[in-house]
């Protein structure tokens, strides 16, 4: 392919990397990997720093799934330093978004925040509506993780606003899913459930095939804090039976450490031990990090199952945190 044919279909290779054709496109970029490689590099090398943005953007995250981590990010670093600020604005969004994405998941959200700003300025630069809305989905999670519902509150109200203007289902269904986020954190779940039907159907309308695999997460989540515990397994199989449908497993570290804290609610406290070891594990093969809140409820569980346990505990944890991905599901999901 071209380095005109690779610009061509980016966007749509972007927009295809949240719907259940992620798979297929995965297939493409490994079909045609040497192809796309090398228009990276030699789009570098000679300057043409536009294009090349807007083809990295477009294949960032399927190169990132092929294994090409330390490379998206050295191309990244180079095309920032290479792009002026009115050369390609959805191309340097795009950039800054891919590099906002990575500090946030990291922990580093003060860099997560700086990536924001330059987001919110290239949208107001562009007078973009579709890019400022994908700006007010990154503060919104900023804000969560500050724990600012203020904040959210504010931020999700525009978004809601913006998306509706453009008539983004995926991005208007990021409105009620933040709300939801902050009804969870403020102890709110009845209310949190309701959000999250309502970003549900928007995501389902959108073809957001992945974003449904988190609601139906979260859907689960909120049933074990409500005590529904037969509802909470329901949702757990069917979240793991997503992520080897769409072959995702980024929420595994938090499967895996709800499937602990339903273990802990039925009484099975090694189970919930040895899952905390295999959540713990996996988040840290992720590079990640959990929110506050996340974080908070971790510890309880810990606490909890210590009282339990006792000396057994690092023993048992340490077990889990042994098991790839594949044994922990089995595990976790044993009995559901």
């Amino acid at each position: 392919m071209t380095p005109e044919q690779w610009a061509a279909q980016a966007e749509e290779a972007r927009i295809a990397y949240r719907s259940r054709n992620r798979k297929a496109l995965r297939r493409v970029v490994q079909d045609n990997l040497a192809s796309l490689i090398e228009t990276l590099e030699s789009g570098i090398r000679s300057g043409s720093t536009s294009l090349t943005a807007r083809i990295l953007v477009g294949y960032a995250r399927t190169l990132e799934d092929l294994g090409y981590n330390s490379q998206v990010k050295g191309w990244i670093g180079q095309l920032l330093a290479g792009l002026r600020p009115d050369d390609e604005p959805q191309a340097l969004f795009g950039l800054h978004e891919l590099e906002y994405t990575d500090a946030f998941l990291g922990g580093a959200t003060q860099e997560a925040a700086q990536h924001c700003e330059r987001m919110f300025d290239i949208a107001t630069r562009a007078q973009s509506n579709p890019l400022l809305a994908r700006a007010l989905t990154a503060q919104c999670r900023i804000d969560l993780r500050n724990e600012d519902a203020a904040a959210v509150e504010t931020h999700a109200a525009a978004l809601a606003a913006c998306a509706d203007l453009i008539r983004d289902d995926f991005y208007a269904a990021f409105a009620p899913h933040m709300l939801a986020n902050l009804r969870e954190m403020q102890g709110r779940t009845t209310e949190a459930v309701a959000c999250y039907k309502q970003s549900s159907a928007r995501f389902e309308k959108s073809g957001a095939d992945h974003m449904l695999m988190v609601e139906a997460f979260n859907l689960a989540a909120c049933s074990l804090d409500l005590g529904e515990l037969g509802s909470a397994r329901d949702g757990f199989r069917r979240t793991a039976d997503l992520v080897t449908e769409l072959d995702d497993d980024h929420l595994l570290p938090e499967l895996l450490s709800c499937l602990a804290g339903l273990a802990d609610a039925e009484g099975k406290a090694a189970k919930a031990a040895r899952l905390t070891g295999a959540a713990a594990s996996a988040l840290d093969r992720a590079g990640r990090v959990l929110y506050p809140a996340e974080q908070k409820a971790s510890a309880e569980l810990r606490a909890r199952l210590t009282d339990t346990l006792g000396a057994e505990i690092d023993a048992i944890i340490a077990e889990g945190s042994q098991l790839d991905s594949e044994q922990a599901l089995i595990v976790g999901l044993a009995g559901c």
